[in-house]
């Protein structure tokens, strides 16, 4: 799928999503301490409960997400959306309220359960809202695209064929035009204004350079994205990035899977590992060594 769109729109949804978790638990607080029917124990100040929200805006979207949860709306009822939310926002409360267990902070718990049940709530409207505004007419037009499939039969056929249904979904295919059949020059941009095209596909295998350079150039004219694909049997296109070279762009194929960063990362986490491991045997170590000293003779430690 496009991965930027989508991912622009996930983030979004994400950010949302943990506002309104954050907001349950201020929610909850509130509700907690102003309650008058009950005699319950004071609570503690609000200000000790703003990493408890922190923490629980970090940890909603990333359980929703989990579930599936940020799939198009289209793709999924709204029976399961409910029941991705409740058993999200479960999860979120087990959590919370093991983490608090474990590190031995008293916090009331039923301010998390009672976020954990307003959380469901604001995601639960958030997802109609999001559902019901993407589902205007207007609306619909405007994130849909109108695609142009540039390229020979064979490979536009194929390319369209292996869509997965999100894809599908945001996707209108409105013409397909086969470079080696018309007139680029005067065919390509009476296809981008009769179809109102806001998307150009162009498959490159088997094209010549003529015919990418015009169609390029058509698309700086019209003011309309381009999609190129390269037709490339990579193993992972995550492993794809855009780069320059001879000041010319480029695709950059890593080979491996893990970034330089997360290269480094890893070693730091190694050498920290085994410092920290060192250490907690190091007693250990050293009873072993003063056995072998009054066992046998000899260093501790062989030498040739």
């Amino acid at each position: 799928m496009l991965t930027r769109p989508q991912h622009t729109r996930t983030r979004f949804l994400q950010l949302a999503d943990g506002l309104c978790f954050a907001l349950a638990v201020a929610l909850a607080y509130g509700l907690r301490s102003f309650f008058p029917l009950l005699d319950l124990p004071e609570l503690e100040t609000f200000a000790d409960y703003l990493w408890l929200l922190l923490l629980m805006g970090l940890t909603g979207p990333l359980l929703l997400a989990q579930q599936g949860f940020y799939r198009p709306a289209s793709l999924q009822s709204r029976s399961a959306a409910i029941f991705t939310i409740i058993q999200s926002c479960a999860y979120a409360v087990l959590a919370m309220v093991l983490f608090l267990f474990i590190v031995r902070v008293q916090f009331a718990r039923s301010v998390i359960i009672l976020g954990g049940g307003f959380a469901g709530l604001l995601v639960y409207a958030r997802h109609e809202f999001t559902k019901k505004f993407t589902a205007g007419k207007i609306t619909e037009s405007e994130l849909r695209r109108r695609v142009l499939w540039v390229g020979t039969p064979q490979l536009v056929a194929r390319l369209q064929a292996n869509l997965t249904p999100a894809e599908n979904e945001i996707f209108i295919h409105s013409a397909t035009l086969d470079p080696g059949a018309s007139d680029l020059i005067t065919t390509l941009p009476r296809y981008l204004h009769t179809h109102a095209i806001n998307l150009v596909v162009l498959s490159l295998p088997n094209l010549p350079e003529a015919v990418s350079t015009t169609v390029i150039e058509a698309c700086e004219r019209e003011g309309v994205e381009l999609v190129l694909h390269p037709g490339l049997p990579v193993a992972s296109p995550f492993r794809l990035t855009v780069d320059q070279f001879g000041g010319e762009p480029v695709l950059y194929y890593r080979a491996h899977g893990a970034q330089p960063a997360d290269l480094m990362l890893k070693q730091i986490t190694d050498y920290l590992g085994a410092a920290l491991l060192l250490v907690a045997l190091a007693p250990l170590l050293l009873l072993l060594a003063l056995l072998v000293r009054l066992s046998s003779p000899g260093p501790v430690i062989y030498r040739q």
